[in-house]
């Protein structure tokens, strides 16, 4: 099996947003993953690129705030578990699918 960044950016992302929502997170955490965000996704656009910057960005904000820790935790966890379901193979065929 190959290294992929992006699984790893993916992992960083899971663990800092458990950590938001449990009020356990430290401002390292969150640099590194950001790092990890721009170093890995040259993108500006990518979905998961924006989301990690945007988590740094509120974080930065709302640090003292565990119910908006929690809820933006919360979301970062929620789209790292949807960017992970696969997308199934043939969508287009009309004889499985309709």
């Amino acid at each position: 099996m190959s290294y992929d960044p992006i699984i790893e950016l993916k992992f960083a992302a899971f663990a800092v947003g458990q950590r938001a929502k449990v009020n356990d997170l430290e401002q390292w955490q969150v640099d590194e993953m950001r790092a990890k965000a721009e170093r890995y996704i040259a993108n500006p656009q990518d979905v998961l690129r924006r989301a990690v910057i945007g988590f740094a960005t509120r974080y930065e904000l709302d640090r003292h705030n565990p119910t908006q820790l929690y809820e933006i935790g919360t979301a970062l966890v929620d789209l790292v578990d949807t960017l992970n379901v696969p997308v199934p193979p043939a969508q287009d065929r009309k004889d499985i699918y309709g």
